[in-house]
Order: structure tokens, then sequence, then C-alpha cells
């Protein structure tokens, strides 16, 4: 729980030591609240300076209903990217992949992989990595899950996953909406 691995943020090229420079700041790059949409824009290179040149993660608020999280990511080698949620939540991927629909009593939340083409979701449990280190006092998550996306030989994806959530009854949206680079929102 003491790396980036255990948080809902990604994971480039992991391995034993540190997968985020423990005392790096995010600057926020662009910020925006208005009545349809909000959103903001942070910076977190100084975060993966060793296995990416840039690093930024939008989240935005699409109509005060939905929430977009987009990380861009350009790094210098083909590298290793894992994006995580952790949830409580029972989890059911759709049949393409690309869907999951997150249940809890009778909340649900559907998160839907926009981008990048080819990529899939899939449920983890809530432990380390192969390649990280295991402690052996950490405590275990045995009611708490991941949801991921794990994207091998990446060295300039855009990773977007909608999160929308479903009122009793509600069905899941078709489709979210075009994937625009963070410069331009």
């Amino acid at each position: 729980r003491l790396r980036a691995e255990g948080h809902n943020t990604l994971v480039i090229n992991p391995a034993a030591g540190p997968d985020q420079e423990p005392s790096a700041a995010a600057a926020i790059l662009k910020y925006e609240s208005a009545p349809n949409k909000a959103f903001a824009v942070a910076d977190l290179t100084r975060a993966y300076a060793k296995s990416a040149r840039r690093v930024q993660r939008g989240l935005a608020m699409l109509d005060r209903k939905a929430v977009l999280v987009q990380d861009e990511i350009q790094c210098d080698a083909p590298a290793e990217v894992w994006w995580f949620l952790h949830t409580p939540a029972q989890a059911e991927i759709g049949k393409d992949g690309t869907t999951a629909v997150l249940s809890s009593g009778k909340a649900r939340l559907q998160a839907r992989l926009l981008s990048p083409a080819g990529a899939k979701l899939s449920v983890m449990p809530s432990e380390p990595l192969p390649a990280s280190p295991h402690p052996q006092k950490q405590g275990e998550n045995r009611r708490t899950r991941k949801l991921a996306v794990h994207l091998s030989g990446a060295t300039a994806p855009r990773l977007a996953v909608l999160l929308t959530p479903l009122p009793e009854g509600a069905e899941a949206p078709p489709a979210g909406p075009p994937v625009r680079p963070l410069a331009e929102w």
C-alpha cells in the first residue's frame, strides 16, 4: 500500500525499487470548472522520470455525471504500463474486454476503456505485482480487487477510462465521448 501500484494510479516498468519518485511534486497544468464540465490536468513527469519522458493525468467530470480519467505517457524506450482502480465492488468484464460493471449492493458503475485501441480491462487481486517487493507485515486486501489495464511495449500511450454511474434499472451507455489529447481540454 506504500507503492503506486497500491493506489489508483499508474505503474511504469514495475520493479523491486520505488515505482514513483517519493519526493516528486505534481503541478496542475490546467483547471476549469463550468456547469457542464469540470477538469484538471496534472503533470506527473517528476514522479515517473526514471521510466518516462512525460506523464500527464487528466480528470474530467462530464455533464457532472461521468468521470473521465485520461493518462498520456511518453517513453524513450518500450515500457510496461499498468493502470489500476481499486474497488471492493464485484466486477464483471464485458465480452469485448473494454467495459466492466462494478456492483456493490444496488450501486453500479460502468468503466469503459476508450483508449488505446486493442487494450483490455481485467480484474486482479489487490496484491503486489510479481516484480514488486512483498513485505511480510503488509496487511491483506481480501475485500479489495483491482480493475486493471496492462500495456506492454508502450512508448506513447493515451489511456482513457470513462466511469459512469448506472442508476437502478438503467442500461449502460453504448459508447463514450471521443478521446481528445489533454492539450485540447
